[in-house]
C-alpha cells in the first residue's frame, strides 16, 4: 500500500476526530449509462459483497438519462438490499455528474464508487474500506502497484496504449497515484462531499479530477493493489473515449492552474441542476430535504 501525505483539511472536513453522524457504515454508488445488460451482474456481485461483509449499507443507483431502461431494470433488485434507491437524471448529463449526484446523496460514513463496466473485483472494496477505517481519506484499487493481480488479458497494443495514455494524463494533471484511471475507489463521506462540490468534469475523466482535487485539498490518498479474482462472466470492459478524456483533462489543467483550490458549490443547487427524479421512493432520500442549505 502506498500513501500520499496529509495536508490541511478542506473546510467542512473534520481534521482529527469525530466525523458527522451517519446512519450507515457504507454507501455504494453505481452510476449507469444505458447499461441494462450489465446492471444485474453488478447488483448480484454487490449483494454477495454485502452478505459476506455484514456491512450496514445503502445502495444508490444513478441512471444518467439511459435510453434502455437501466434505472427501471435496477429497481427489480431492491428486494435483495435493505436500503436501496434509484434516481435518474431527466436527460444525460455525463458519467461525472451521475457520480456527483450519488456522492451528494450518500449518507454512509464511507462511500464506494463502483464502475459497472469495470473488471476490478468488487471484493477489493473490503481492503479499501479497511484503509479508510485506519485513517485514509481516499483509497484506490490500483492495477499498477507491485503485487496487483492481472485483470483479463489484453493485447500488447492495448496494454501499451493504456500505459501511454495514463502517463500522458498524469503529466497533464498530476494526481500522485499510479493508477489515475482506477475503477474502484472508496472515500470518506466528508472528503467525498468536499471533492464533489468542487468537481466540474462531466465525462469519463471525472475520476482523475477527483483524485487531483483530493491532493489539492490535502486529503490522504492511498493505493491498494488489485488482489481479488477478476470477473469473468458477462460483457467485457467498455473502453472510454480517450480523445474526449484528453479534452476534459486539458480543461481541468487550465482550471486548476487558475484556481489552486476551486470554490465549493451549494450541494442542493448542484442536485437541482440535474433535474433528477426518484424511481424508488423509499426513505433513502428523505434526509436530503432536511440537510442544511
Amino acid at each position: 500500500m502506498q500513501a500520499r501525505g496529509r495536508g490541511t483539511k478542506a473546510a467542512g472536513a473534520l481534521a482529527g476526530g469525530q466525523e458527522a453522524e451517519t446512519p450507515f457504515q457504507v454507501s455504494l454508488i453505481v452510476p449507469v449509462q444505458s447499461e441494462a445488460g450489465r446492471i444485474g451482474r453488478v447488483l448480484t456481485g454487490l449483494s454477495r459483497l454485502l452478505r459476506s461483509t455484514g456491512w450496514q449499507a445503502e445502495l444508490i443507483i444513478v441512471d444518467d438519462g439511459s435510453e434502455d431502461g437501466s434505472g427501471e431494470a435496477a429497481t427489480r433488485w431492491k428486494s435483495y438490499f435493505s436500503e436501496f434507491g434509484v434516481v435518474r437524471h431527466a436527460r444525460r448529463k455525463g458519467r461525472g455528474v451521475a457520480a456527483r449526484t450519488g456522492a451528494l446523496l450518500a449518507r454512509g460514513r464511507f462511500v464506494v464508487l463502483v464502475d459497472p463496466r469495470s473488471d476490478a473485483p468488487l471484493q477489493d472494496s473490503v481492503h479499501l474500506i479497511e484503509c479508510l477505517a485506519r485513517g485514509a481519506d481516499v483509497a484506490v484499487a490500483s492495477r499498477w502497484l507491485p503485487g496487483a493481480r492481472a485483470l483479463p488479458a489484453k493485447s500488447f497494443l492495448d496494454r501499451a496504449s493504456e500505459t501511454a495514455f495514463m502517463a500522458l494524463s498524469r503529466l497533464m494533471v498530476p494526481v500522485g497515484v499510479r493508477d489515475s484511471g482506477a475503477e474502484l475507489v472508496a472515500l470518506r463521506r466528508n472528503a467525498l462531499r468536499n471533492i464533489a462540490q468542487r468537481a466540474r468534469v462531466t465525462g469519463e475523466a471525472f475520476g482523475h479530477e477527483w483524485l487531483a482535487l483530493a491532493g489539492r485539498l490535502g486529503f490522504q490518498v492511498v493505493e491498494v493493489p488489485v488482489s481479488g479474482a477478476p470477473k469473468t462472466e458477462g460483457e467485457g470492459r467498455v473502453r472510454p473515449n480517450e480523445l474526449a478524456m484528453l479534452r476534459d483533462l486539458w480543461g481541468l489543467r487550465r482550471r486548476l492552474g487558475r484556481e489552486a483550490a476551486p470554490r465549493a458549490s451549494d450541494a442542493h443547487q448542484l442536485l437541482k441542476e440535474t433535474g433528477f427524479v426518484r424511481l424508488d421512493r423509499r426513505k433513502l432520500f428523505d434526509t436530503i430535504a432536511r440537510e442544511p442549505r
